[in-house]
């Protein structure tokens, strides 16, 4: 019995997690991540792929605070890495373009 509430316990703590991000989160965020949730069967790989995203934005932020960037450039890169996650999930190349060695273009 008590090896089954483990179990339990063990299954309940991502849902639980996840819950609270998208409590937490933008609505458009909020949005991305039921988009990622519904594009995996990985509860656990989901919730991976938003603490690395948050981790590489935590960096970013660290990094332009101390060369003392403007928010707005870190927007346009914080996009441009966006745009290449998202294309990653969708198996589409950033910006949809392929060039003709069949690499991804910029």
């Amino acid at each position: 019995m008590k090896r089954k509430i483990e179990v339990l316990e063990g299954e309940l703590r991502p849902m639980s997690e996840l819950y609270d991000l998208l409590r937490s989160r933008t609505e458009a965020e909020a949005q991305d991540i039921l988009k990622r949730i519904r594009s995996s069967d990985d509860l656990d790989s989901v919730l991976g792929m938003i603490k690395d995203g948050d981790l590489v934005l935590e960096w970013l932020r660290d990094a332009n605070s101390q060369q003392g960037a403007s928010p707005a450039g870190s927007k346009a890169r914080l996009k441009g890495g966006q745009d290449s996650m998202e294309s990653e999930l969708n198996g589409t190349p950033p910006s949809g373009r392929v060039s003709n060695q069949g690499k991804f273009a910029r």
